[in-house]
Parts: C-alpha cells; structure tokens; sequence
C-alpha cells in the first residue's frame, strides 16, 4: 500500500498490481487523523468485483470482551458471595469459654 513518502516502495514503484498478486483485504488504516476502517464497497460487491463483506468489526471486539470479562467478574463475585455466606450459616457458633474437640 505505501505510506505517501517519497521513500516509499508502492505502486508508484510497482506500477499497477495484477488481481492474481493481491492476496488480502485492508481492515483498517491508522493514520494521523485515527484509524479508519475499511469495508468493501457495495459497488464492488454488486458488480461481482469482491466477495460479500462479513467481517465483525475490529474496534468492538475488546470493548465487547471487556464487558464479558466485567460481567464474568461479577457473577463470580456474588455467586462467591453466596456460597460464603451459606457456609458461614452452616457453621455453628462458639460460645466464648467454650472448646469443641
């Protein structure tokens, strides 16, 4: 792809690629301005030019693990909660002075 530098080794060096050279999709590009992501346009797809685009998108994968992993968090935690307190229940209580064997 290249990165717009005079240095740059990209289709300005190559010249025009060859369909059967291409061997993957842009996902996203990160830039100055942030990362953008890249979906195949509908008029490729419509003109037989791409495959359907289905790929999730990258930026919610880790809000959406996060949100797992809080959720996961506090179902163990009150679940953790739960058992501790019926064990406690259970358990009979000493009176001051008192051994038990």
């Amino acid at each position: 792809m290249g990165d717009n530098r005079a240095i740059a080794v990209d289709s300005r060096e190559w010249g025009p690629l060859a369909i059967s050279d291409i061997s993957g999709r842009v996902v996203e590009v990160v830039g100055s301005r942030g990362i953008t992501l890249m979906q195949t346009p509908a008029a490729f797809t419509a003109a037989g030019l791409a495959p359907d685009d289905h790929r999730f998108p990258a930026p919610l994968v880790m809000p959406g693990l996060a949100l797992i992993a809080a959720l996961a968090a506090i179902v163990q935690g009150t679940v953790g909660a739960v058992i501790w307190a019926a064990h406690r229940r259970r358990r009979p209580r000493q009176q001051p002075g008192q051994t038990t064997w």
